[in-house]
């Protein structure tokens, strides 16, 4: 059994610590995708330089003998003091019972999270703020990570925690200086009890096993892990997470897929290797994961994100900025089935920051990976980063005179990428499609915006998505007796059981629709349209237009209409609705269309293109008598060649 003892710093009547702890909370919502990232990031950061090994990540689970656990009675004391210190609080005493049972079991179910081929934790024997040791036990804040490293704000340390039903993590390291450390840390609740000067005072919160002088770490290296240890001048680091939460979900699978998510490139480049459990990801059989999970739910970015990796289609171009260095764009176009419609940031240690989508985006079916090469250029954004790293936010670049830099790079920045994504398409510069995100904020996590919300140009800002959402229909016909409905959940035309919407279904017609002009709900069958001797046929089904509606001038009720021909030469006539809360159409009256500066005949509010149309981008503008922002469907019917 390792010698040490647990000790604690005492608050000298001063602050005390609650339960919900900050650093905790921060990533209770996705605790093991938290963990996966935040491990994985610090890992590749203290890679060895002038190395050429990719560092290595290993998470296993393993069944820890609680008896192994140092100093187990002292340590079931302070959840016992926990109960007593706060029997008014249910939430820290439902903690520290639960903590007492798992302690009281023959043994717990623990995370051992180790990397190879890295400098270690270093600083373990020097008690000072620029210590990384100081900063991973001690340090609040304090962590300002220079140059290319990825993470900055010191609070990532955390994830671990949040991982631990006890709140206990232990930290074992051989750096690179042939320095051996170990620490345990339990974050816990100011307790009463423990003062011999004072009845008040109480401990500070942290609770540290190791050297009672200056709560310091031992000065050796120690395996939690029977079944593992580290060979002689193998440098790294192990964390141990005591109680780990995940036991009975698929948190293998959760890490694996953050992993690729996040981590995509340093795999695929040879920097990383990570091992989940015995399954191993590495440059040479990522694909392989990938190829086996085609099929799966959820992957879909990260098939597309692997194929503009791996196809020698993909394009790819290097821009500069101004003394900041290089920014490589890689775009590859896809069917619109695979395409995430995406554009993914990555900066060194090339791990995946955030994601931009903009009002003409979701039209083009593609995927693209901005690479960051430039040191100067990563170290600018990496000041500009939210604490969880998933955002770029001028306003953290110091005064005025920085944000205006600051908003100016990034404005630079969008404009390139978008000229590398015409480039694919082969749209001529001058074509006026709306430009990349004014603001490149965007999170990647569970909070993402819902798929028709995009950030836009400021001065052509697009329909709220609450108040306008565009129906999808499709390039196949639909048959000729089904009745469709629109569905306002899915945003699609569906097939009626009931056919509520075949004639008027009962309900009342509307003698003015909602803008004042005339009609009222709109007849439910509407799969084929005549016009003299033409008969033009719905189309919707899986292979679809996908169209935007943008606003260009809101005082002047003109909207710019965004769609992609994929496959055929069509001769389109395209109908706008309003659509209601409960999915009653109302005609959008549009009373005047343009395309190429050229005039579109208008007929019972169906829009005609009259001659052919290629295929590709389309960009028509209307005008309409709406005078409040609504939502809106777009109807296509189309002439086949």
């Amino acid at each position: 059994m390792i010698n040490g003892k647990w000790s604690y710093p005492l608050n000298q009547n001063g602050p005390i610590q609650g339960f919900n702890d900050q650093g905790i909370e921060y990533f209770l919502g996705n605790p093991i995708e938290s963990l996966a990232k935040e491990i994985i990031q610090n890992s590749i950061d203290a890679g060895l330089e002038n190395e050429n090994k990719a560092v290595r990540v290993v998470f296993h689970k393993f069944p820890l003998e609680t008896k192994d656990i140092p100093q187990l009675n002292k340590l079931k004391e302070f959840y016992e003091k926990g109960i007593i210190s706060w029997k008014q609080n249910d939430a820290v005493r439902d903690f520290c019972l639960n903590a007492l049972e798992m302690l009281n079991n023959q043994s717990i179910e623990c995370l051992r999270v180790s990397d190879f081929n890295t400098k270690g934790i270093t600083g373990s024997q020097i008690q000072e703020q620029t210590s990384a040791w100081f900063n991973l036990t001690k340090g609040s804040g304090s962590t300002e990570k220079v140059g290319i490293a990825g993470g900055s704000k010191g609070i990532g340390k955390n994830a671990a925690f949040a991982n631990s039903s006890l709140r206990l993590v232990f930290f074992s390291t051989k750096d690179f200086d042939n320095i051996e450390a170990t620490q345990g840390l339990l974050k816990m609740v100011s307790l009463k009890g423990y003062s011999t000067t004072s009845s008040s005072e109480q401990t500070l919160g942290p609770i540290y096993f190791g050297n009672e002088e200056a709560h310091s770490p031992l000065n050796l290296y120690y395996s939690l892990d029977k079944e593992f240890t580290r060979n002689f001048g193998e440098t790294g680091s192990d964390i141990y997470i005591i109680g780990f939460k995940q036991k009975n979900s698929n948190w293998e699978t959760k890490i694996i897929e953050k992993t690729l998510i996040n981590f995509m490139y340093a795999i695929h480049s040879g920097r990383l290797e990570v091992n989940v459990q015995g399954y191993n990801l590495s440059k040479e059989n990522y694909l392989t994961y990938i190829e086996e999970n085609i099929d799966k739910k959820g992957l879909k970015d990260v098939i597309s994100m692997s194929k503009v990796l791996n196809s020698n289609k993909t394009l790819s171009i290097m821009h500069q900025i101004e003394d900041k260095g290089e920014f490589e764009v890689k775009v590859l176009k896809m069917n619109e089935m695979e395409a995430s419609k995406k554009c993914w940031f990555i900066r060194k240690p090339w791990m995946m920051i955030t994601t931009v989508k903009s009002s003409y985006l979701p039209v083009l079916p593609f995927t693209a990976l901005v690479l960051i090469h430039g040191d100067k250029l990563n170290e600018f954004l990496r000041k500009l980063e939210s604490a969880k790293h998933d955002a770029w936010e001028t306003e953290r670049a110091g005064n005025e005179e920085k944000i205006i830099i600051a908003e100016s790079i990034l404005r630079t920045m969008r404009e390139k990428i978008t000229e590398t994504i015409k480039s694919a398409f082969n749209i001529e510069a001058g074509n006026a499609i709306t430009p990349l995100g004014d603001e490149i904020t965007i999170n990647n996590g569970s909070e993402e915006k819902p798929e028709s919300v995009e950030v836009i140009n400021a001065k052509n800002p697009i329909i709220d998505f609450h108040k306008s959402r565009i129906l999808k229909t499709s390039a196949k016909k639909v048959n000729p007796d089904e009745t469709l409905i629109y569905n306002p959940e899915t945003g699609k035309l569906e097939p009626s059981e009931n056919g509520s919407f075949k004639g008027n279904n009962g309900k009342k017609e509307r003698k003015g629709n909602r803008n004042g002009g005339k009609g009222g709900i709109l007849p439910g069958n509407q799969n084929e349209l005549i016009d003299g001797d033409n008969k033009y046929n719905l189309y919707a089904g899986k292979e679809n237009i996908e169209a935007r509606l943008v606003i260009n001038d809101f005082k002047e009720k003109l909207y710019k209409v965004v769609f992609v021909l994929n496959k055929e030469e069509i001769r389109l006539s395209l109908k706008f609705n309003e659509v209601d809360s409960e999915g009653n159409k109302f005609d959008l009256n549009t009373i005047e269309a343009t395309y190429k500066n050229r005039n579109l005949r208008i007929k019972d509010g169906y829009v005609f293109f009259d001659s052919t149309l290629q295929k590709g981008l389309v960009e028509l503008y209307i005008k309409v008598k709406n005078r409040n922002y609504f939502t809106s469907e777009v109807l296509f019917y189309g002439i086949k060649k």
